[in-house]
């Protein structure tokens, strides 16, 4: 609808995905019929997943994530530090972005911040997968951020939130 109307918004759309979605067996079926009825792109989809939210059961989890990923969606890993954070389901996740915690970038300027995010980030990129710092807030912390490396931004310095009216006004052709 929006794309129709001449709003520009990017390389994809994010959406937040409960766990309890990623356990439906029939999820990426609804997924792609979803897709097709509004003649969107796989590839412009982007799934958003919570470390403790993969939990629920990992392994069930990770397959549908598989299956989506199959049909060409994007994958990423939300609010990444808050959670379990352990480093070993890493393996078993196909994910494409991570996304750091705005937590860590409130903290950027603090003692270890930038050896952190730094090591956060050359981490993820060896992974193979885009980083995304969320909760951007100062000029300084997104200058500290692209000394580092890092690949995109979000967060009130971006864009803060706005109504439909105001994307319009913003983003329209």
């Amino acid at each position: 609808m929006w794309r129709h109307g001449g709003l520009q918004f990017g390389n994809y759309i994010a959406i937040n995905v409960s766990p309890w979605q990623l356990v439906d067996l029939n999820f990426a079926q609804l997924i792609k019929t979803t897709l097709a009825e509004h003649g969107v792109e796989p590839a412009q989809l982007l799934i958003k997943v919570t470390e403790t939210g993969l939990l629920l059961d990992l392994k069930t989890c990770a397959a549908m994530l598989v299956e989506l990923r199959a049909l060409g969606v994007k994958v990423a890993l939300d609010d990444f530090g808050t959670g379990y954070s352990s480093l070993n389901y890493r393996h078993e996740l196909p994910l494409d972005i991570l996304k750091i915690d705005r937590s860590f970038v409130a903290r950027i300027d603090a003692a270890g911040g930038h050896a952190l995010i730094g090591s956060i980030i050359l981490m993820t990129h060896r992974l193979q997968m885009q980083v995304v710092a969320e909760g951007v807030e100062t000029t300084a912390q997104q200058h500290a951020l692209i000394g580092l490396d890092c690949d995109l931004f979000q967060g009130f310095l971006i864009c803060p939130p706005v109504d439909t009216a105001t994307l319009r006004l913003r983003y329209a052709k």
